[in-house]
């Protein structure tokens, strides 16, 4: 959701913003999306793939540190 309403305000145009100042904050936004992007990578999905796996009847055959080696990754 906010994302979207960022990325509308951005093609706004009753907002008056200087050439210089749009392109700053779009790549702003842009690098927001990419770290966010990277968090859902390197920890959520690893985590939630270890907890729901098994319980969705796929073996597992990893070794047992793959989340702590994918939250050492991350920073």
């Amino acid at each position: 959701f906010c994302a979207v309403s960022i990325a509308s305000t951005f093609r706004n145009k009753d907002i008056q913003w200087s050439a210089k100042t749009k392109k700053m904050q779009q790549r702003l936004f842009y690098t927001l999306l990419v770290q966010e992007t990277e968090t859902e990578i390197f920890v959520c999905l690893p985590c939630g793939g270890i907890i729901n796996f098994p319980l969705l009847g796929f073996g597992l055959n990893v070794f047992p540190n793959l989340v702590s080696a994918s939250l050492t990754i991350y920073p």
